[in-house]
């Protein structure tokens, strides 16, 4: 498998994040980050093939590119996501992984990769809406 990370600029990746954000179809906190260039792109191609992206930014300063906190591969690609995830964490030098609960294949190589874990916050997704009634009650 050839493998290549290639850091990039945000017309290279705009179609994956359009997807990205289509399939999770939920808030994502940190979308403005690469409109106001706070965020540096990646691209991920496999066998000449673009897989999809990934994205760092400084944690506590913007500045700094220590913390990947977006990773998206197209479905019939995800069956390498450790193995893109590792050389991403290796061509990017982030040593800092920032997601949002509700985000799975990037929380997912949170627990993969990451120790000392920390949450600020967890987010839940209903999967179905319930219609509970408690005659007069109100919630």
């Amino acid at each position: 498998m050839d493998l290549k990370v290639i850091k990039t600029g945000l017309v290279e990746i705009r179609a994956f994040r359009i997807l990205f954000l289509h399939e999770n179809n939920f808030q994502f906190i940190y979308n403005k980050c690469h409109d106001y260039g706070w965020a540096d792109p990646y691209l991920f191609t496999i066998d000449g093939v673009k897989a999809g992206y990934g994205a760092v930014w400084g944690a506590n300063k913007r500045e700094d590119r220590d913390a990947v906190f977006e990773f998206y591969l197209i479905p019939p690609f995800r069956k390498f996501s450790n193995i893109v995830f590792r050389e991403f964490l290796s061509v990017s030098q982030a040593a800092l992984i920032e997601c949002q609960s509700n985000d799975l294949l990037l929380t997912s190589m949170l627990y993969e990769y990451a120790n000392n874990i920390q949450a600020e916050a967890i987010l839940f997704e209903d999967h179905y809406q319930t219609h509970l009634n408690i005659p007069e009650m109100t919630f």
